[in-house]
């Protein structure tokens, strides 16, 4: 049977539709494969029937992967899981045509979560075609914007709400935009001034010419500035302001504005005023407080001086008992008057800064023993016991200001034991490092009547007593303690306390520690050639034993320590050769074991017996190895005691010499000397030539400086005692004249005798030419020491020129 034609005709139509819808299927999936959006088709439970590859580029999904998900599970939250369920509601209605578009976060493979616009549309059959866009970047933009929108917001808010003015300018500094402030303040309108510049507006005569051009420089550079200076108001009304200007850049790095804040310093600046008007005033008075101090000084230690002399005087010149007590009371009396007068004058001299702390070597034991030395007189006279401890570690070898800390302890243990009638007071000396910084603990502890806990606190303060009562039992004048601290301050340490009322109180001054190895050590010769040695230390005082096995060790002495000569070995060892008693009353029973002892041996044991109450110095020698120590008990007592031994004959000769007031041979001394006295006190005058008429001097007494120069041109002078207030003349301009001049008095020795007690005094008058310094009330003892320095022949040859020049630079050093 012959083939339809129409029927080939038709399938030749239906292959060449099959091809061209091939054709553009595949263009079609080329056109897909290029889109950066995400397309898919879904069935009605929204699980992917055709993803395109853009799906793996933006989610990182293959097509493999997506086959076995859903919409729903790429959508992170719930929320926009329930806006898809809305929008696909919409959907199924026939009337919506239109596709729908919510935002929503779609979980990338890797766990991120990035925003996209999702487009759906129902395909006909009961499922959807959509597509996905993504947005992140636009979302974050929009986060950036709002963010700074926020932040220009709250600077606008700021700027319209503060009390500084704020001015922002165009990069070559014209106005563009201020705040109400700035309106307020200076009286001009932004609308009134916008491209004008602030300083041609603000700038007037007494603005600072270097300012502008320091503004105007910075600008011109692009760098920020802060200044203070004068600007003005519309009004012409001068006021101060600090403004602090910094540039704006731009995203392409260049600047673009200027912002400055502008605040108004008037007040500060009037306050500032007053406050160095203040303190100029507060200078002054304070300068003149100090020198009304000076002179009040001078004139209570010159006649002082005239009182104590006397004193002395009397008390050597055979009174009767009942003379020399009240004679003694005088001399009392008048000591306690200077302490006085000394702290007022030290307090006065720290509070206007005038007091400079140095650094020098110095031997800490030797500093701390000068200070018991000082308080052992009234210690002994109320039986109170004082020890020293030092720990072993403790460098004694140090650099500082020796006078400063021995004022200091000698103001502590002076209120110690006037605030102790019974016990004893306990010197603790430790060394210690704090945060790298070695540092020197000195405790002085004591039995006495203790502070009331509302009155520690205050302890420190100016003028504050603990015995505040009408009754005045204890007196002082309520600044030794306030010294102590200022000292303490400039040291850099502190000082503090802890009292228990009727138990006692512990001061405990720190400050740091500067070790100085150059300065000889106080292990001396002759204990180091007894290294060897071995001690026992017989007795159980509670404070005075550690103290003992501190110096022991200190030493480097081993010991052993026995509580009762009982128990002490009846052979004694081959390296015993030193018994140190604590307890005085086993000296009978360990005087009768080492004479036992001593009587089997060949080599000299010793005994040492401290008596720390004990108030006569009592030398006992049975066989020559016995010394009795009396007194507070300090470092140096056991080198003292050795040296005792080893030869008593000499040093009992030293120490009679030092108890002695006078030379044995006082009468005739300086019978050639010649000693001129400048002095404008008549009082004075008498008490100085008593006192060196005593020593055999020839003295002669004028009224100043001008008469010195007059009886030095015409009479032989070996030594001059220069006062330095005088009338017509005073002691410096004197002293400058003599040396100035050629004449062969040009050289004679000048001694400072002055109450000027101000700090560098002393230096001026050894810059003005003079030799030494003795201070009003003269002590005795030092005006004999000036006096064997500088008229004894036989001394004046040991020193040669070196010597001198050796001794002038210390008392420059020390002053």
């Amino acid at each position: 049977m012959a083939a339809d034609p129409n029927d080939e005709l038709q399938t030749q139509i239906q292959y060449a539709l099959v091809e061209k819808l091939s054709l553009a299927q595949k263009r079609q999936t080329k056109l897909l494969e290029l889109l950066d959006e995400c397309i898919f088709e879904c069935n009605e439970r929204l699980e992917f029937t055709f993803t395109n590859p853009a799906w793996q580029t933006r989610l990182g999904y293959d097509s493999d992967s997506l086959a076995n998900m859903n919409l729903y599970s790429l959508i992170r939250s719930l929320t926009h899981q329930a806006l898809l369920d809305v929008s696909l509601q919409k959907l199924a209605d026939k009337n919506h045509l239109k596709p729908a578009i919510i935002e929503v976060q779609l979980a990338l493979k890797n766990g991120q979560h990035h925003w996209f616009e999702l487009r759906i549309v129902q395909d006909g059959n009961g499922g959807y075609i959509g597509s996905l866009f993504e947005i992140q970047q636009h979302k974050d933009i929009q986060a950036q914007l709002l963010h700074q929108q926020n932040y220009v917001k709250r600077l606008s808010l700021v700027a319209s709400h503060t009390q500084n003015l704020v001015v922002i300018t165009d990069r070559e500094g014209r106005v563009e935009w201020v705040n109400k402030s700035f309106e307020e303040r200076t009286g001009y309108l932004l609308n009134d001034i916008i491209g004008q510049k602030p300083g041609q507006l603000l700038q007037g005569k007494q603005s600072d010419k270097a300012a502008i051009k320091s503004m105007s420089d910075a600008l011109a550079q692009g760098r920020c500035f802060q200044i203070d200076i004068v600007n003005y108001t519309q009004a012409g009304d001068p006021y101060w302001v600090n403004i602090n200007t910094s540039p704006v850049v731009d995203s392409t790095g260049n600047i673009s504005h200027f912002i400055a804040v502008q605040t108004d310093i008037t007040e500060s600046r009037a306050a500032l005023t007053a406050l160095k008007e203040a303190k100029l005033q507060a200078e002054q008075l304070s300068e003149a407080k100090s020198r009304f101090m000076a002179n009040i000084s001078h004139e209570i230690r010159t006649p002082l001086n005239a009182v104590i002399g006397s004193a002395d005087i009397l008390l050597d010149s055979g009174l009767t008992r009942e003379q020399s007590r009240f004679t003694e009371m005088i001399r009392t009396s008048s000591d306690a008057l200077l302490s006085i007068l000394d702290d007022v004058l030290t307090y006065s001299r720290f509070e206007a800064g005038k007091i400079n702390i140095v650094n020098d070597p110095f031997k800490l034991d030797n500093c701390i023993e000068e200070a018991i030395d000082i308080v052992s007189g009234e210690a002994l006279e109320k039986s109170l016991s004082v020890v020293l401890n030092v720990m072993p570690n403790v460098p004694l070898s140090i650099m500082g200001d020796k006078a400063r800390l021995r004022q200091i302890l000698i103001n502590l243990l002076a209120n110690a034991v006037k605030f102790t009638h019974e016990g004893e007071v306990l010197i603790k000396v430790d060394s210690f490092n704090r945060n790298g910084e070695m540092i020197l603990q000195l405790a002085v502890q004591d039995t006495g009547i203790g502070i009331a806990e509302d009155k520690i606190s205050n302890m420190f303060e100016a003028f504050v007593q603990s015995d505040t009562s009408s009754t005045r039992e204890y007196g002082g004048s309520g600044l030794g303690l306030a010294i102590c601290r200022q000292i303490c301050d400039a040291m850099g340490g502190n000082i503090n306390v802890v009292s228990t009322i009727n138990k006692g109180s512990v001061f405990t001054v720190e400050i740091p520690l500067l070790v100085e190895p150059r300065v000889c050590d106080s292990k001396a010769s002759i204990i180091k050639q007894r290294q060897r040695s071995h001690c026992w230390v017989i007795g159980a005082h509670t404070s005075l034993n550690p103290a003992v096995f501190n110096m022991l060790q200190h030493y480097g002495l081993s010991y052993s320590s026995f509580l009762h000569h009982s128990e002490l070995p009846k052979t004694i060892a081959d390296n015993v050769d030193i018994l140190l008693l604590t307890d005085p009353m086993q000296l009978a029973g360990c005087r009768k074991y080492i004479n036992e002892v001593n009587q089997l041996i060949t080599r000299q044991v010793c005994l040492f017996c401290i008596n720390l109450t004990g108030k006569v110095n009592d030398f006992s020698y049975h066989n020559q190895n016995e010394i009795l120590l009396n007194g507070p008990f300090k470092l140096s007592h056991l080198n003292w005691a050795l040296e005792l031994i080893d030869d008593p004959l000499v040093n009992l000769d030293l120490v009679h010499q030092c108890n002695s007031v006078l030379p044995s041979t006082v009468s005739d001394a300086y019978y050639d000397k010649h000693v001129l006295i400048v002095e404008d006190n008549i009082n004075n005058q008498v008490v100085l030539s008593e006192m060196l008429s005593q020593l055999g001097c020839k003295t002669h007494c004028v009224n100043h400086g001008q008469a010195a120069i007059d009886f030095l041109i015409e009479n032989q002078t070996d030594l001059i005692l220069m006062d330095i207030q005088m009338p017509v003349m005073d002691g410096v301009t004197a002293t400058e004249k003599i040396r100035s001049s050629r004449q062969s008095y040009s050289q004679i020795p000048i001694v400072a005798v002055t109450a000027n007690a101000i700090h560098g005094d002393k230096k001026r008058f050894i810059q003005a030419g003079m030799n030494d310094y003795l201070a009003k009330p003269i002590n005795r003892d030092m005006l004999y020491d000036l006096l064997e320095r500088y008229l004894n022949q036989s001394h004046n040859v040991k020193r040669s020129k070196l010597e001198k020049l050796q001794y002038t630079l210390q008392q420059l050093a020390h002053l």
